[in-house]
């Protein structure tokens, strides 16, 4: 097995990624809910819109193309943590 996948370092940066995107998640609900308003178009998900809630008219919605892209683009994300992570342990190590 590859000892990238192995070494702690790298999966420190997968769990720091992962709990990075839900946390930008949770503050960008927050950011933009507005209890007070019933009728209003309210939409969440960072950076591409995973929900957005309806009114009167409007049904609410996952929008699934934002969910997936939105897990690609924080995997792609936690990847290149755990890999600067990695190398930055390395070499540290080194010395």
């Amino acid at each position: 097995m590859n000892p990238l996948i192995k070494s702690a370092p790298f999966w420190l940066g997968i769990i720091t990624g992962i709990i990075l995107s839900l946390v930008i998640g949770i503050v960008d609900f927050h950011l933009k809910f507005d209890g007070l308003c019933f009728d209003c178009d309210n939409d969440f998900g960072f950076p591409l819109r995973i929900y957005q809630s309806g009114s009167a008219v409007i049904i609410s919605q996952i929008v699934w193309s934002g969910l997936l892209g939105n897990i690609v683009i924080f995997s792609l994300l936690s990847v290149c943590i755990g890999l600067i992570l990695h190398s930055l342990w390395n070499k540290k190590e080194l010395k």
